[in-house]
């Protein structure tokens, strides 16, 4: 039987059970609201009730409230049904497979009423886009009182609780109640405080990071319930910005624009600088991703201009890196080096070891390009010792992709290959597509090295597809250069041309000095397909 291997039963639930805090906010009984204990139970009622199959839908936003609420119906019903609760970690495609092949799971030995509590579906069913889980729900309807003999209560956030509604309309029509829970402003506020001291989302990894998206999406969900004053719409700002920085570093860029667009829009009518600056920053590296260097700088300008009238001088440092990052895009190398120098400076003045980390990364680029490959390692090298020591595993992955250049320079290809692996290997623990990209094409180009044309291809290809789900032109623009290379490499100038034609076109629209070299080989290429 095809199964979802992504589900976990917790039959012992315990309240607030969550991985992205070690602390777990908690409510006590007297503190749920007289709201919500009613709602559970008119859920107790439906579950002592149920003499057969029943479908039940809970709306609650917050998957922390979602775990403590299950746990206690567990405690109300103790000894009248037995409640297990299947929490899924990941989409899934078969909501019902998904369920079943948690319970094989379980050896535990049931007597009695049982009822099912599913927690989690709401990362099989997004905001917008594709939901293939709910298009099964409707073909496996008739199947759901064949495979479970007792209540079985989903539990969803409004949002994706409405898009079942709409578009698994067969299942919908199943169901024996609607229960809504409301938000706990008490959670709410422990939640913030909690989240909000952890801000270090980079280095979770990808489980971690699905997990803190979900807490964050509650947390809006929540807001928009509950009045919004200044204080409240302080949090949603920084909810708002760190839920971006979790889709933008999932590769999720258009809902990762939306976020820091509304986080930005709440922010400055507050007048809240620290939520502002994130938000511009975080929106100007979006720009700068998919190939808008205009929009980039002008978001840039205005965080730079921000810090200064503050006295910020981390978000001064931040700012003129950003620049410098543009600036060396635009082939204005003398600049490049001195903005990444100023940013050095200021980080070692303020003891901001991952900024130095940062600084010294790019500057070890620079050398790189310049030819001094000596400097380069030792900028490489320290920029990935202060990213060890601060367990910065995005930086230190960055460090070993950069050493592996380093060393595909030397011609020492075994150790390239070795330090490309160990940088993908960091990249898909957090799940960084734009880092899995740039591995997965630089161990093209080192298959391509060893004469594996075949294996570079399908290298190349992969990283190529990941950056157009992206959005991400220069990363489309280098993969179809390479292929450029590898067409040419069997013979097949004509394909060379076309994809050279096409890598020109995009280096060009990028404002990119690559695109004076991607213009030679297409010069060169013409000629060769005229002399044959």
């Amino acid at each position: 039987m095809p199964t979802d291997k992504l589900s976990k039963l917790a039959v012992e639930a315990k309240p607030g059970r969550t991985n992205f805090t070690p602390q777990q906010p908690l409510l006590g009984e007297t503190e749920i609201s007289p709201q919500n204990r009613d709602v559970l139970l008119q859920i107790a009622s439906l579950i002592r009730l149920a003499e057969s199959f029943r479908l039940g839908f809970v709306k609650c936003n917050q998957p922390v409230q979602c775990r403590q609420m299950a746990a206690r119906l567990k405690e109300m019903l103790a000894g009248e049904a037995n409640i297990i609760s299947v929490e899924l970690n990941e989409p899934v495609s078969s909501l019902r497979r998904a369920i079943l092949q948690a319970l094989e799971s379980d050896e535990s030995d049931y007597v009695g009423k049982r009822a099912i509590m599913v927690l989690g579906f709401e990362q099989s069913v997004p905001s917008e886009g594709p939901a293939p889980a709910l298009d099964e729900l409707n073909q496996s309807r008739d199947n759901f009182p064949k495979s479970f003999s007792g209540p079985v209560l989903i539990w969803l956030p409004d949002y994706a609780l409405t898009r079942l509604a709409r578009e698994a309309p067969d299942l919908w029509g199943w169901r024996s109640g609607v229960f809504e829970l409301a938000p706990e402003l008490r959670l709410m506020a422990s939640l913030v405080n909690v989240i909000m001291q952890d801000v270090d989302t980079d280095n979770l990894s990808l489980p971690l990071k699905r997990e803190r998206a979900a807490a964050l999406e509650g947390l809006i969900s929540d807001y928009q319930e509950v009045k919004i004053g200044e204080r409240n719409g302080q949090a949603l700002a920084g909810v708002l910005n760190q839920l971006g920085n979790l889709r933008y570093l999932l590769g999720e860029y258009a809902e990762a624009k939306r976020l820091y667009e509304n986080s930005l829009k709440i922010s400055q009518e507050l007048r809240d600088k620290k939520e502002t600056l994130k938000a511009l920053g975080q929106l100007g590296m979006l720009a700068e991703d998919m190939g808008d260097l205009v929009e980039a700088r002008r978001l840039f300008q205005n965080g730079l201009k921000i810090s200064q009238k503050h006295g910020d001088k981390k978000g001064i440092s931040k700012a003129l890196h950003h620049l410098g990052n543009l600036a060396y895009l635009a082939g204005d190398l003398v600049e490049a080096r001195h903005l990444y120098n100023i940013r050095l400076k200021i980080s070692e003045e303020l003891g901001d070891k991952r900024g130095s980390s940062t600084a010294l990364h790019q500057l070890g680029i620079l050398a790189q390009d310049a030819g001094d490959l000596f400097e380069a390692h030792r900028l490489y090298q320290e920029s990935l010792n202060i990213s060890q020591g601060l367990g910065d595993k995005r930086g230190i992955s960055k460090s070993f992709h950069q050493l592996g250049n380093l060393a595909y320079l030397a011609g020492d290809l075994v150790k390239a290959r070795l330090l490309y692996h160990k940088s993908l290997e960091i990249f898909q623990e957090l799940g960084d597509k734009n880092g899995i990209s740039d591995s997965l094409g630089q161990l093209g180009i080192q298959a391509y090295a060893t004469g594996d044309l075949e294996g570079a291809r399908r290298l190349i290809q992969k990283s190529m597809r990941i950056s157009k789900e992206l959005g991400n032109k220069s990363g489309i623009a280098i993969a179809l250069k390479n292929l450029s290379f590898l067409e040419e490499k069997e013979g097949n100038i004509g394909g060379a041309l076309e994809f050279v034609k096409q890598a020109e076109a995009l280096f060009i629209e990028l404002r990119s000095p690559i695109a004076e070299q991607a213009g030679k080989d297409r010069e060169r290429l013409e000629k060769l397909r005229d002399s044959s």
